[in-house]
């Protein structure tokens, strides 16, 4: 009687009310026939089958008293449920709490955490139900009804960190192959898919992958039936490949993301892949590059976004697409072609272009052909007939008008060479940004980072020299300019070598400026630029040469003064060795300026050297009053004779 009450207690008064007398016959089997009632635990339907033989000869009354209360049980049979609620709360000591048992079933796992809280035991007795209840789903051949909803509260309680490595292999154990998948997909993909995929990753790096599998292939079988995919599907089947693995990878699982692609590619593009190159494969990328044209290049999300986004998944620095995608662009229709002719479809195509570098900052372009190749149909006049006449059209004259137009231009220019890591933008493009105020200065920037990156700027020596002013980083591509190759030779024209050395001797005598200095003086350090710079100067006069900034001067001076023989007869060099030489300098040229005063004809450009002295040691001083005092009054007069004495005596040290 008390374990009546118990069992009693167990139900609310409505249901014990409704079905006190089965409650009763159950509670006899389980104290009675204890091994028939642990079969009835798992397959409540054996109550309405004819016994075996095992059963009968492990309980000999058993089957006496089935007869007896066939009447009261078989209205049940129809009900299966009520009399699993019977089976499932006998156990008296060890059942859940009624709604706890029931929002198993119908994942309400808010009231399912609460009951657990932070009790450990209680996170074994809901999992040990849960279990107990997929083994009866599974034995009574309910999985394709009564499953689906088991398995959604199996998975949020795993993503809310319940189940272990342990209760997984558990879970494994259970399911077995008649699942039909797909019923079981269905239902659980109406609410968060991704965590019915991480589950399905969980038990597959368990070596269960059957349910990772049956996803993909449940996808797969969709797209067949519907023809297409929604958004959500798209992403599920881009998640489910994002968690595969090199096993995973088969041709369902790649033909079922192609498919997906077809919808919505960037979707995908969401998600980073273990194998990216086997599902975006050649075939579909060279149909992507196929599907490009002038039309598609203009459209967000189109070919060119497409391509862009499969080298990121690919492999950023790989340059095999973008080789696919420039020959295509080479192949556009002659209304969209490279012709000069087509000067707003060309701006918009190397706006694009510039556009595929940027989205791509590790991009490395190994095989320049194709670009190059690009860059020569750009490079040209053409000639192109209008009506009766012809006319030569001239694409950088026609949109050097426009800051918007010079802008693309230098993207280009500048992109194009950072990832090619080499020039050969047409010359053209170049000068027309040179002689452009508004981009000009932004250009030789460009081009002083082309220098510090190793990027050889010789074949556009003829269009950089034409920037007329010398900035820091102009002040950089020169230097650059002017260094020799690996034979000792300059490597541009000698042409441009003697305007610009030219040029900069010419700014530095009317202008002060340390930056400008300290570059000539670099430069000059180079024997072959020494040469060329002593060969302008000189032809100079000495204010020319005088107005040179210190340093500078007085490296050329000296210079001037180790070649003294050359330039006995030169005054202007001489006079400036006098007023700036260096005390060895003054001793070398005392001895020609005796050597003058002893040749007919020379002693006034002697007397003249001695005014310009503005250094003379003891001796040299001794030697040049000896030679004047013996040269008659009627060769150098007493005048000056004794403006050289003055001289003298001022600038000889007095110690």
């Amino acid at each position: 009687m008390n374990n009546l009450i118990v069992e009693f207690s167990l139900y609310d008064i409505e249901f014990v009310d409704r079905n006190e007398a089965a409650i009763c016959v159950m509670a006899i089997i389980r104290e009675e026939f204890q091994a028939f009632y642990a079969k009835l635990l798992t397959n409540p339907y054996l109550l309405f089958r004819p016994l075996t033989d095992e059963d009968k000869k492990e309980n000999p009354r058993l089957e006496l008293f089935l007869e007896r209360t066939k009447a009261t049980m078989i209205p049940y049979k129809g009900t299966i449920g009520i009399l699993d609620k019977i089976i499932s709360n006998s156990a008296v000591f060890k059942s859940l709490p009624k709604e706890v048992s029931e929002a198993l079933e119908t994942c309400k796992v808010e009231t399912i955490s609460e009951f657990i809280g932070d009790n450990e035991n209680r996170i074994n007795l809901v999992l040990d139900c849960l279990k107990d209840k997929v083994c009866k789903v599974l034995s009574r051949g309910l999985a394709n009804t009564e499953l689906p909803s088991l398995l959604r509260t199996i998975i949020s309680l795993d993503s809310l960190g319940y189940l272990d490595e342990a209760d997984c292999k558990a879970i494994i154990d259970l399911l077995n192959e008649d699942i039909k998948w797909k019923y079981q997909i269905e239902f659980l993909e109406a609410n968060d898919f991704h965590s019915v995929i991480d589950f399905a990753s969980k038990l597959r790096d368990a070596s269960f992958g059957t349910m990772f599998r049956e996803i993909v292939k449940y996808y797969l079988n969709s797209n067949v039936e519907n023809d297409s995919y929604s958004d959500t599907e798209v992403d599920n089947i881009g998640y489910v490949a994002s968690k595969a693995k090199a096993n995973d990878y088969d041709n369902n699982l790649i033909e079922c993301f192609q498919s997906a692609y077809e919808d919505n590619p960037f979707i995908l593009f969401k998600y980073k892949y273990q194998k990216p190159s086997l599902l975006f494969d050649k075939k579909l990328v060279d149909d992507i590059v196929a599907n490009l044209s002038y039309e598609n290049m203009q459209e967000k999300n189109g070919s060119q976004d497409q391509l862009v986004e499969i080298t990121r998944q690919i492999d950023e620095k790989s340059d095999v697409i973008f080789q696919s995608y420039i020959m295509q662009v080479l192949s556009f229709t002659p209304s969209y072609s490279l012709n000069p002719a087509n000067a707003n479809e060309i701006l918009e195509i190397i706006g694009h272009i510039t556009d595929y570098f940027r989205a791509l900052p590790n991009l490395e372009i190994k095989d320049t052909s194709a670009l190059q190749e690009l860059c020569n149909k750009i490079s040209n006049i053409v000639t192109i007939q209008v009506r009766y006449s012809t006319e030569n059209h001239d694409l950088y004259s026609d949109i050097s008008f426009s800051k918007a137009n010079l802008s693309i231009l230098y993207d280009f220019l500048k992109n194009s060479t950072i990832k090619c890591k080499k020039l050969f933008v047409p010359n053209k493009l170049l000068e027309t940004l040179i002689i452009s105020e508004e981009m000009k200065e932004s250009t030789i920037t460009a081009f002083k980072d082309f220098v510090v990156q190793g990027i050889d700027i010789s074949n556009y020596a003829n269009e950089l020299v034409k920037y007329n002013l010398y900035d820091e980083d102009y002040l950089k591509v020169l230097e650059n300019l002017l260094t020799l190759d690996a034979e000792g030779e300059f490597r541009i024209s000698p042409e441009i070598v003697n305007d610009e050395i030219n040029e900069i001797l010419d700014f530095l005598s009317n202008n002060t400026d340390q930056k400008v200095e300290a570059c000539a003086v670099r430069l000059a350090v180079v024997p072959q630029i020494q040469t060329v710079m002593v060969e302008k100067l000189k032809s100079k006069s000495v204010d020319y040469l005088v107005k040179m900034p210190n340093q500078f001067r007085a490296m050329i001076v000296e210079k001037f003064a180790e070649q003294l023989g050359l330039f006995e007869n030169n005054i202007g060099v001489l006079e400036l060795i006098a007023s700036h030489g260096s005390k060895a300098s003054i001793m070398e040229l005392v001895k020609v300026i005796t050597k003058k005063m002893m040749t007919s004809g020379q002693e006034l450009n002697a007397v003249s050297l001695i005014g310009k002295l503005h250094y003379c040691n003891k001796k040299n001083y001794n030697q040049l009053v000896s030679c004047i005092t013996n040269i008659p009054d009627d060769v150098i007069s007493e005048e000056d004779k004794k403006y050289c004495f003055e001289h003298l005596d001022e600038i000889v040290p007095k110690k």
